[in-house]
């Protein structure tokens, strides 16, 4: 199974959607999670996520994000995914025009459906911590959903 994370720039929110279901699926090597972005972080792909979301997903434990390099959404990337997260409405509007709707379908939805988890990129502490409280709990449901799904097969 191939999970996909979505956000603006692959630095903040989907890298930690990405690295705290891989922490929580760690027992599972048939789930497969990646995480990418829509637009270039600083300019360029390959960045790490953001200093603040490091050291936040590691006071709260999320293990290995210091390993995260931001990537492009690719048709590939969707082609390849049984599920795919987004983390608000201005990803799925950017997909959409990116890949049309043929291809962003119902495999797709907004991660904290029908809440948008905010962006905290230039934002406070408590913006941080407030992506961060979404995204774990949103994390804990899909990996749930995951292993209910994997014990039907």
């Amino acid at each position: 199974m191939n999970i996909l994370f979505i956000c603006k720039g692959n630095i903040n929110r989907s890298a930690l959607a990405e690295y705290i279901l891989k922490q929580e699926l760690h027992d599972l090597p048939e789930v497969n999670i990646r995480s990418s972005g829509t637009t270039a972080a600083f300019g360029s792909w390959g960045a790490k996520a953001t200093k603040k979301m490091r050291d936040l997903a590691a006071a709260r434990g999320v293990q290995n994000l210091e390993n995260h390099r931001a990537q492009l959404t690719t048709q590939e990337l969707i082609e390849s995914s049984d599920l795919v997260y987004y983390m608000d409405h201005k990803n799925e509007r950017k997909l959409k025009k990116m890949f049309g709707d043929v291809l962003i379908d119902a495999r797709c939805k907004m991660l904290a459906d029908p809440e948008e988890i905010p962006d905290p990129m230039g934002g406070t502490s408590a913006d941080f911590d407030l992506a961060f409280e979404m995204i774990k709990d949103k994390c804990m449901h899909v990996a749930h959903q995951i292993r209910l799904a994997l014990e039907r097969r």
